[in-house]
């Protein structure tokens, strides 16, 4: 699946089916695309641990990349705080 490295808000059509699942807000983050399936896959697999890698590893990947994207903007904020 596509990475959503540079977007803030997820695509409205996932906002949608997050509605409809009741996902709690905290989880409503750029790799909600990729939560939903995995926890779909987690619950087909009874939560085994070497089931569900592929799909976890890019939930974790895209976690990951939202964490740069965000320390790099506040890295960008504080380099111009300093400057004034």
């Amino acid at each position: 699946m596509e990475r959503l490295l540079g977007t803030t808000k997820p695509p409205t059509h996932i906002l949608h089916i997050v509605n409809l699942r009741n996902v709690l807000y905290e989880n409503k983050q750029p790799g909600i695309r990729l939560l939903l399936p995995l926890n779909v896959c987690r619950k087909k697999n009874y939560y085994l641990p070497w089931e569900c890698e592929h799909e976890r590893h890019e939930y974790e990947r895209c976690q990951y990349d939202d964490y740069v994207r965000r320390m790099k903007k506040l890295a960008k904020e504080k380099a111009e705080a300093a400057e004034e």
